[in-house]
């Protein structure tokens, strides 16, 4: 299961998820080196808070201008080392009792844990649960070898085994917890970002797709093309045959579209009686024939009315990066400037840029 190549809507949550936690680490990196900071002013304690927080601005910046498949699971390795790194300090002193016994750094490893679910990936928090009990445990290990724990003194604070293995079987027992917490937040994630009616994704995951695909055509010079779709008298098909009816017609239009696309294509019901197809590294020319094969195919998909079979047709905007914008917002605004003139030239039409894009009529169905 871990060697399994996961969906792709799980490699864009994981990446997303990745974004939110390097923020935080951030954030948390800064605030804990500036208290440090404060409360022992040594040019050592200021040099570590400083690197800590350039490691953390680093990541910052790796998860939002790099889309690196293996960055969380680095990030995760690294979080959960720098601790152990810092647990080890005590070793380096003399100190195994306080190694054993720390509570501030020991405490941190749940924060590894608690990030690592913000990721959606079960597996990812495993193998942080995973990194930090090795780590840990053979730490331990060398301390047991190296120390003869019950001839230490008690002081400050003395070594008590039994505590000392229900901290880490408190620390085992959450990382089991946060397993099952980041499989039901992928579950809820992906229900959400699901269009209960027709299946198809919404707004967001469509969004998050169109983001990745915009950034591998800036990268390769290539293009992006979208149409935007919207059912022509909808309303009136509702009022003539019934909202159970509509509904039917947009599951029928919904498995139609999806049949009509590649499985490269990235498809969204976009509104209510609105879907938006995006053709990744397909220029405007055929972005225009594809969309004119998609709306024939809808028109020609049966419905069921109220006791009869019924039609509907499609108008349909199309619009090309970069050609009709720099910025996606840009370009979607063209497709639907271009939509609400296929409606006002009477409906059931694909149309694209004036040099390219034909004005197709259909027979009334």
């Amino acid at each position: 299961m871990f060697s399994a190549r996961p969906e792709p809507a799980l490699i864009r949550a994981r990446a997303s998820g990745e974004r939110v936690v390097a923020i935080i680490r951030l954030v948390v990196a800064f605030l804990i080196g500036s208290v440090a900071s404060a409360l022992n002013p040594r040019a050592l304690v200021i040099g570590l808070s400083v690197l800590v927080v350039l490691y953390a601005a680093g990541i910052v910046w790796l998860s939002f201008r790099k889309n690196l498949p293996t960055l969380p699971w680095l990030t995760t390795a690294l979080d959960a080392s720098l601790i152990t790194g810092a647990l080890s300090v005590y070793l380096v002193y003399d100190q195994p009792v306080s190694f054993l016994i720390n509570r501030l750094y020991f405490e941190a490893y749940f924060f590894v844990l608690a990030t690592s679910v913000l990721r959606f990936d079960w597996r990812l928090v495993a193998f942080a649960l995973g990194v930090i009990l090795v780590q840990f445990l053979g730490l331990t290990g060398y301390v047991a070898t190296h120390w003869d724990l019950a001839a230490l003194p008690p002081w400050p604070v003395s070594f008590v085994p039994s505590y000392f293995i229900l901290r880490v079987l408190l620390l085992a027992a959450t990382g089991m917890t946060t397993v099952l917490v980041a499989t039901w937040a992928l579950h809820l994630r992906l229900l959400i970002g699901t269009d209960q009616l027709t299946g198809l994704p919404q707004r967001r995951p469509f969004l998050e797709r169109i983001d990745e695909e915009l950034q591998r055509a800036r990268t390769g010079n290539g293009t992006l093309s979208l149409a935007l779709l919207d059912v022509d008298d909808f309303k009136r098909f509702n009022d003539r045959h019934g909202h159970v009816a509509g509904d039917g017609a947009l599951r029928a239009l919904a498995e139609a579209l999806q049949k009509a696309v590649r499985t490269t294509d990235l498809l969204s019901r976009y509104g209510g009686e609105e879907f938006l197809v995006a053709f990744p590294r397909v220029g405007i020319p055929q972005a225009v024939r594809r969309a004119e094969q998609i709306r024939l195919r809808l028109a020609e998909t049966p419905l069921q009315g109220r006791g009869e079979p019924a039609l509907l047709t499609v108008s349909i905007g199309v619009a090309s990066w970069p050609e009709d914008g720099p910025t996606y917002e840009a370009v979607y605004a063209k497709a639907d400037e271009r939509l609400y003139q296929a409606k006002a030239q009477g409906k059931n039409q694909v149309v694209g840029p004036p040099e390219v894009g034909r004005v197709v009529h259909l027979r009334e169905p």
